[in-house]
């Protein structure tokens, strides 16, 4: 969006300022900054955010509704007007003035070539400090679209680029790839080039997976449909990757071992602390087979992200799942 700056004003002035047309201004510094009107694929991605996070709220049952072009005071002196956000429906007055001045729950900013600056760095600085917990960037340009979590006053980021799933603490089961905005925003025009396109490389399905685990709190978290779906996608792209059982052989014996050993012989189970150890160690004999056989190391680095989130028996119980989902639909596309 282009900015033009008009006059200075107080945070009163601003609420009540209209210029008699229906133009949208930020706030900055004392400063009116127009606002210019969306592009149509701006506004059609925007359109297609909104039906997804709409699904997910009504899916979640929550009380929790979506805005678009509506304001939110980031410090004393100023405003911005982000392009989505997610709020609750207790911040929301219906008589009150179009800015809110407590923070949403999730915001997004789809970058233009005269936004990139302020998106990337006083949006983010900004929103850090008015307690934004989630705050997505769609950068068209880039083709990625950058996810930023608060953590302890801070942004962590996470970058989803080519195919990725776009990972989301708010909508966790969101299910929304990064070309969403290049797949679905703009219809496509229909080439009259007839020849067969050249077959698109495997997607590196591992970052996506590891993303997510990432941020789980725990491995028990996993919902077992995503679950399934990410071994679905993974198991073959280890195939493609030359990965064969018999080079991870240890690391599937000692699975094997650990998950024996939960079951007693008098029928119950044992404690989550006797085979910790075991556990853990597994690490080491993923990342040793990993560095005899580069095969082996998109597997070695998901499973030691999940094995760290493996805190105890229902999460050991979610870690044995995926790694034998994994491991079928592998040998399901010819894996040895």
């Amino acid at each position: 969006m282009t900015i033009t700056q008009l006059e200075v004003l107080t945070f009163s002035e601003y609420l009540n300022y209209n210029d008699g047309g229906d133009s949208l201004y930020e706030w900055e510094d004392g400063g009116l900054i127009v606002v210019n009107p969306l592009s149509l694929n701006h506004a059609l991605m925007i359109r297609l955010l909104i039906n997804q996070f709409e699904g997910e709220i009504a899916r979640l049952m929550q009380p929790w509704l979506t805005l678009s072009m509506v304001g939110i005071r980031t410090a004393m002196n100023r405003s911005r007007v982000p392009d989505l956000m997610v709020v609750t429906r207790d911040q929301v007055d219906p008589l009150g003035p179009a800015v809110l001045e407590s923070a949403p729950l999730l915001v997004v900013e789809v970058v233009s070539p005269e936004s990139r600056v302020r998106d990337y760095r006083y949006k983010r600085s900004e929103y850090s400090v008015v307690g934004i917990a989630e705050y997505w960037i769609v950068d068209p340009q880039d083709a990625k679209v950058t996810v930023l979590f608060l953590e302890e006053g801070f942004y962590e980021l996470s970058e989803f680029t080519g195919s990725d799933q776009i990972v989301s603490r708010l909508f966790p089961h969101l299910s929304l790839s990064n070309k969403f905005y290049k797949d679905k925003a703009m219809p496509q025009t229909r080439s009259t080039d007839r020849r067969t396109p050249p077959p698109e490389m495997p997607e590196d399905i591992s970052k996506t997976i590891k993303t997510y685990i990432g941020n789980l709190g725990s491995l028990k978290d996993y919902e077992i449909r995503q679950l399934v779906k990410h071994a679905e996608d993974f198991g073959p792209y280890l195939k493609n990757q030359r990965l064969e059982t018999n080079q991870i052989r240890k690391f599937l014996d000692a699975i094997n071992r650990i998950k024996a050993q939960t079951i007693q012989d008098d029928g119950q189970k044992v404690t989550f602390d006797a085979i910790e150890t075991e556990i853990v160690l597994l690490k080491p004999k993923l990342a040793y087979a990993a560095a005899r056989q580069l095969a082996v190391k998109p597997l070695s680095e998901v499973m030691s992200i999940a094995i760290d989130k493996t805190q105890d028996l229902e999460d050991f119980a979610r870690l044995v799942q995926f790694i034998e989902s994994t491991i079928a639909y592998h040998k399901a596309q010819g894996g040895r």
